[in-house]
Parts: C-alpha cells; structure tokens; sequence
C-alpha cells in the first residue's frame, strides 16, 4: 500500500516508517483523489502546492518507481470540477473558453520548451507532458527539500558571496531559457527549492511566457510585489530577460538583508530603496553595485540579460573592479560619473590607482552596448606620432613681465578691499554662519516604537519632516520600525525628508468555507490559550497554514517541543502556538501529556556506502573534535535525542551533528551518514 504522503510503500502500518505521516489529508471537491492513475502511467498522491495556474500532486512514475511532482494547469475562476462526479476540468462559461484553450496551449508548448533543458542544473527538469481530463499535466522532477523562503524563516539571511554563488547555476540555466525566448517572470524565494545538499533549484514556470513575438506587448499581469518590476505592474510593460534579472536580484536582496524589497510600483517617482550596505549587511562595494545594477526601476537602466549579470557578479566574487555603468547603480534620482569604478577592498583601491587606463583616463567608448566585465579589452595599438618641424622661437619677455605687474597691483587692491569690510561689517560673518545649513548623523531607529522614533528625530532636529508607512514583515514585531530611509550615520538636515518602514501586524486569515460537521466529529469551542500540548513525534511533525496536509508548512515541532492550544479544529487538527509560528498540527502526534512524549533512545544506523568505511565519532559537534572511536557502516547506535545545527556550511552542505551513544562512548556523528530519524 501506498502512502500518499511519500509515494513509499507503508504495507499496513497506520505510520508510513518513511515519512511517519498517519492516515489521509482533507480533499477538496475540486481536487483529484490520490491512488488515481493518469496518462497510464503516473499514480497521483497528496497535493503538494497550489497557485493561480493550477494544481501540483506529488505522484509515482509507475513504470521506474521514481517520485515526481506533476503540475496540472487549472487557472482559477476560468473553470471548475467537482471530482466525487468526475475529474474532467469544465470550462467556467463560453466568453471564458478562448482564454482557457490558449492558456492550456501555452502551458504545453512552454513545457515542450523548457523540456529541451532537462539536467540543467539550477532548474528543475521536465520530464514528461500530457493531455487529459480536459487539461494539460506537466511533469517534473521531485524536489525534496524546503523554500528559499522557508529556509530564511529557519536560519536566517545568507552571506553575500554564498547567496549569489548559491544562485549562479540558476542563471545559467535562465540563459539557456532565455534564449529559447521564454522569461520566467515570478522569481521569488517562493519559487526557489533549497534542497537537502543544499544546492538551490529554480521551480514554478506558471507564469512563463515567450516574449519574443508579437504578443511582447500584452503580457497578462502577473506579479509578485517586492520581487516583480515596474513593467509587470502594467498591462503593456515591455517584458523580457531584464524582468527575470529585477526578480533574481530582489531574491538575493532579500537573502541577504532579511527584507521584502521596495515594491517597484512605489520607487518609480522616488526611489527609496536602501542598498544592502546601509542595512547593515557586509558587502562589497562591487557586489552591491551589480545587486542594485539588477535593482534599477527602469528596464532602460537595469542590468539587460543574465549573461552580463553573471559576468558581474562573478568578477565581483574574485574581488575584481566592477565598471559603474551610468547612473544605474545609483538609486534613480541619483547621478553618478559613467566612468568611476569601485574597488573591492583597499588591495584592489590600489590595484585601480595603479591600472594605467585609469592614470591615463581611460574612458569606455561612447554610444556602445555595455558588454559583460569578464571580457578582457585588448590594449590599444597606436601608430607612432611623425616627427614636426620645429617652428621658431618667438621671445615671450615682455609679455610676461606685464601680467606680473597687473597681478601685484590687483593682490594689493583685493586685500585693502577684504579689511575695509571686516572692519565696517562686523555682522555680515554673523548672518551667514545663521545660515549654514547643520547636518546631523542619522541615527539607528530599528526596533523603535513610532512613537520612540519621532520623538528621537524631534530631539536632534524638531523641523525633520518624518513620514511612516506600515508594512508587514517578518524580521520585526507589529508596531516597530524596521527600516529607514536615509539609513543609519546618514548625513541629514532640516531639509531631509525621513520615511520610517514601521512593521504590520498580518492579517487575520480567513476561515475556510465551512462543511456541515459529522455529528459523531463536532468543533468544539476553542480551548483557552494556558492549554500546552507537547508533541509526541518521534522526529518531528509539520505545522500547516491550514488543516490539511497538503497546505504550506510553516515549520517543524520537534520531539517533546511544547506548544498553547488555540483552536480544537476538528477530532484530527489543532491550531496551535509555539510563540513564533501559529498553525495546525496533526492531534495524533499532540498530547497534554508530557509522560506520552517518546524516549529519546531510538536506535539509528550508519548509511552504507561510505568512502572510509565508516563513520567518525566526534568528542563534540566539529570536525576538529577529537575521535572517539570509527563506527563501522551498518552498525547501530542510540541516539540522545539531541543535535546541533550548523545550517548550510561547508561549500553549501547541510551541516548537522547528532548526539549518540556507541559501545558505552557518546559523541557526535554528521547527521548525513545515517538513518532515522532525520532520514
């Protein structure tokens, strides 16, 4: 038997031994039944995700044996279904049918496209496509593994160099698909799949389109705020390579800094956003120059394609000089010299002082398209001057000997001048010292109340015209501030104007369309918030957005972690608190009794295979620890029920130590090498 959760075999067990799911997710009339087989070949599990454009199952190539996930195109408010009748797509009314038909036709040749680019690495491959029950399927690999969203919530921001060097295979891969003639057009950390040897994978091509022909211009609107560019926002936005660079660039702004970027819509008249280095983010000059190059509101002062944003960003990971091009690497009401170019450190200040087309005022040609930074100029050959006659000396005495007096006669009149007016306006100097304008460092405002921040402003300078927006965020509590413009140790004056970002409370979610509950399964009243629930997992169970499995997972409560019950939803889901997160859990692994929370000796083994043969037991969780002892492969061991995380390390590996005990020693082991309960 099938566990629709994993597409393993679980046999009869209630708990898949695999993914220790239990018992069945709540289906929606319009989504189909896991167990059903399309195409004749592929059985469908649990649904998995589900967006605007359709509907996404995790399902078992049945010829293989081999886990994919399968995306079948279902737009939303264009066509229904009700599966307990049949699971053919109906298309919603007839003024609907062209746009329904067109969109099912692009949705295929865009998967036939992208198909041509299986094992590029940075994307996830097509496999398979096909047509039935009235729609179209695409079918992709599995990728096992969390968000780039999900994993900023768990570990925070990345270093620069690791967010970009994470993200270059990629763009690579969006190269090749450009050049097939299809943009993605919703890059976001939603759309991105941190996978478990930490590697990054492009996902979700719902809202691709070809952008190389007539239609460029009547693009429909599709966008992500904070990730999409000013040309989405509009229904005849010229869009093409240069919108899937705004969104790549805001991904990594995000990764690095922790905030949502600026939406686009909102820089176009003043451009507000902060570059990384004013909040607080440690980066190179030539790293941020390329970022906010990729940034620009306009398309005609961004950054144009992938491969001239990959050649930055890799000459800016070697520490090497990157030319500024125009004003685009300044914020857009700023200008900046066309020719200056920034170093990457004090090494490479000098590298530039000392480069001889910079002594010599080198200067990039005029009215030529900008070519990647990693193409190397060859120096410029110049004939050799011929030689002139020599004109004869004319004598220059006189002359000279003339300005020199008119110049002694001036000095002496300008000083008789200047003391006279000392001497007769003692007020003048006065007046414009009034008028100096006095500038002021702007201070840290972040984690302030509204309240707190202006009252601090109004301190340093009571004329500061300060305005507030509210937005929500996840990096600070409802009612604080979160970011600023200018930032922090900016030069400011009265004349300044200050916009505080203070954060939102989000907002309430919507309950769910109600069913008529079984009589023998009512709702109960939901439960005071002193109730704690302890969770009884093995390894760990997931948090949902919603009580159903297949809705997004907001995190993991580990064994024994104690949460505040919210809500009894039903006899199967609680929604429950664990003081960051609110979500629903699954009741079977919830109890209010912590004597029911399992011993933390489970038994686990070393994976087979290993290079050496087997597996070190370190006297604490580094590789510089001292070994205790060599834990042959296939032995087993107790595991102490605890760990500790080093997230993403190492060249991009997942780096985490668990606790266990072998012939009588504890120690630790990498996680990695062994099964259950992390496997």
């Amino acid at each position: 038997m099938l566990c629709y959760h994993c597409m393993r075999e679980k046999g009869d067990a209630e708990i898949c031994p695999h993914c220790h799911a239990q018992g069945s997710v709540e289906l929606q009339p319009h989504q189909i039944a896991p167990g059903t087989v399309i195409g004749n070949r592929y059985t469908l599990g649990n649904v998995i995700g589900e967006g605007g454009f359709g509907i996404t199952y995790i399902a078992l190539e049945n010829t293989l044996g081999i886990t994919v996930a399968i995306k079948e195109y279902y737009p939303f408010g264009y066509c229904n279904r009700n599966t307990t009748v049949s699971n053919t797509v109906a298309v919603t009314s007839d003024d609907k049918q062209e746009y329904f038909e067109k969109g099912r036709s692009r949705f295929l040749q865009e998967a036939k496209t992208l198909a041509r680019f299986q094992e590029a690495p940075g994307v996830v491959n097509v496999i398979d496509f096909l047509e039935e029950n009235n729609t179209a399927y695409i079918v992709m690999e599995y990728l096992d593994g969390i968000t780039l969203r999900d994993y900023l919530k768990q570990y925070g921001t990345l270093a620069p160099e690791q967010a970009v060097g994470m993200l270059l295979p990629a763009m690579r891969a969006l190269v090749k698909i450009h050049s097939a003639g299809v943009i993605h057009r919703d890059i976001s950390p939603d759309n991105i799949m941190v996978l478990r040897d930490g590697t990054l994978k492009l996902m979700d091509f719902g809202a691709a389109r070809v952008y190389d022909n007539a239609d460029n211009r009547s693009m429909s609107i599709m966008l992500k705020q904070g990730y999409a560019p000013a040309e989405q926002y509009r229904r005849n936005g010229e869009q093409g390579p240069w919108t899937d660079v705004y969104g790549m660039c805001a991904t990594i702004y995000r990764a690095i800094t922790g905030i949502t970027p600026v939406d686009s819509i909102d820089r176009v008249y003043q451009d507000i956003l902060q570059p990384p280095s004013q909040c607080g983010v440690n980066i190179s000059p030539a790293m941020e120059n390329t970022l906010m190059y990729g940034m620009a509101v306009h398309k005609e002062n961004r950054c144009p394609d992938m491969p001239t944003l990959i050649g930055m960003f890799e000459q800016a990971l070697r520490g090497e000089l990157v030319p500024v091009v125009g004003a685009v690497f300044m914020r857009d009401d700023r200008t900046m010299d066309p020719n200056q170019t920034v170093a990457a450190d004090a090494y490479h200040t000098r590298y530039q002082q000392n480069d001889p087309r910079v002594s010599q005022g080198y200067q990039r040609p005029p009215e030529q398209n900008y070519r990647p930074p990693m193409q190397q100029y060859p120096p410029q050959q110049y004939p050799a001057q011929q030689p002139q006659p020599v004109p004869k000396k004319r004598s220059y005495a006189p002359i000279i000997a003339g300005l020199l007096v008119f110049i002694a006669v001036l000095s002496v009149v300008i000083t008789l001048v200047a003391i006279i007016t000392r001497n007769n306006n003692n007020d003048s100097s006065s007046v414009i010292a009034e008028e100096t304008v006095q500038l002021l460092k702007m201070p840290d405002l972040t984690g302030m109340t509204e309240e707190e921040a202006k009252n601090t402003l109004k301190n340093i300078n009571p004329a500061v015209d300060t305005i507030c927006i509210e937005k929500e965020t996840e990096i600070q509590s409802a009612g604080k501030v979160f970011n600023q413009v200018p930032g922090k140790n900016a030069e400011i004056s009265s004349d300044t104007k200050i916009t505080l970002y203070v954060a939102k409370a989000p907002e309430t979610e919507k309950p769910e369309p109600k069913t008529e509950a079984k009589k023998e399964d009512p709702s109960p009243a939901p439960a005071p918030s002193s109730t704690t629930y302890y969770s009884t997992a093995r390894n760990y169970v997931e948090m949902h957005a919603s009580p159903s499995g297949g809705s997004e997972q907001l995190g993991k409560l580990w064994r024994g972690d104690d949460v505040k019950l919210i809500e009894r939803t039903s006899s199967k889901w609680y929604r429950v608190s664990d003081g960051k997160v609110t979500g629903y859990v699954s009741t079977s692994y919830l109890s209010a009794d912590p004597s029911d929370i399992p011993p933390t000796t489970d038994p686990i083994c070393v994976n087979e295979g290993i290079d050496d043969g087997f597996l070190a037991l370190r006297s604490s969780a580094s590789e510089n620890s001292s070994k205790l002892a060599e834990i042959p492969c296939g032995a087993s061991m107790t595991f102490l029920g605890t760990y500790e995380d080093h997230g993403y390390v190492n060249d991009g590996y997942h780096v985490r130590w668990a606790k266990v005990r072998y012939n009588g020693k504890e120690g630790y082991v990498y996680d990695y090498y062994v099964h259950d309960p992390y496997d």
